[in-house]
């Protein structure tokens, strides 16, 4: 993500541990949770250095906020951010890549011993599995094909206003679920659950088990059942 902010000195209080007011578009956000990542990188490694927030609510009144100093800086994406800084209105003072996935899919545990509900509820989750997931593999798969690249270059540039130098680069830079069943790999999970704790935004006796219900392992990867 990338490091709006009102000048060059907050690069200078994030190196010396000083106090950073961030803002962010709600508590729990990945703009909350990168600026505590943010903050534990540069130097604040405790839980005594806790940053300021500002809530924002939105992109809009974070770049309005960050420009009365309302706060020193926010974190949001890097090309979404991109035209604010061609722009002049935003000022880039650095970027950092979060540890984890930009996006994941999550469902509810549910507890419930009547057999209609669990036949429904499999039902469901054999469907994601042999539906969804593979529906949406093979979009990525025309999304990124070379035979494509050119129409998914123009979507891009249409719908999000980017010139095409960075709509490129932005494709270039982004990594997908390489398998129909849509994957995750244990240790990617665990090391974010580690970065995690040591941010202490986890409790130390959280582990990747409790993300999961029902698992089924082999070989490092985690799946669905």
């Amino acid at each position: 993500g990338s490091l709006p902010g009102v000048s060059q000195n907050v690069n200078e209080k994030l190196t010396k541990g000083e106090p950073i007011k961030y803002g962010i578009s709600r508590l729990g956000s990945g703009s909350h949770t990168m600026a505590f990542y943010t903050n534990y990188i540069k130097g604040s490694k405790t839980i005594n250095s806790l940053p300021e927030f500002v809530i924002a609510n939105n992109f809009q009144q974070l770049r309005e906020g960050v420009n009365k100093r309302d706060f020193d800086m926010f974190l949001w994406e890097k090309f979404t951010t991109k035209p604010w800084f061609d722009s002049g209105e935003l000022t880039l003072i650095g970027e950092v890549s979060a540890p984890w996935p930009a996006f994941s899919f999550a469902t509810s545990i549910y507890n419930s011993s009547d057999p209609q509900f669990l036949s429904l509820i499999q039902f469901k989750e054999q469907l994601i599995q042999q539906c969804v997931f593979p529906a949406i593999q093979d979009a990525i798969q025309e999304f990124i094909s070379p035979i494509h690249r050119e129409a998914s270059l123009q979507r891009i540039v249409s719908q999000f206003k980017h010139t095409k130098e960075d709509a490129v680069l932005w494709m270039d830079s982004c990594r997908y679920a390489s398998t129909a069943d849509m994957r995750v790999n244990q240790a990617d999970l665990e090391q974010s659950i580690s970065i995690l704790k040591e941010m202490s935004l986890v409790p130390i006796s959280f582990t990747v088990d409790e993300l999961l219900h029902p698992i089924e392992k082999k070989n490092g990867i985690i799946v669905l059942e």
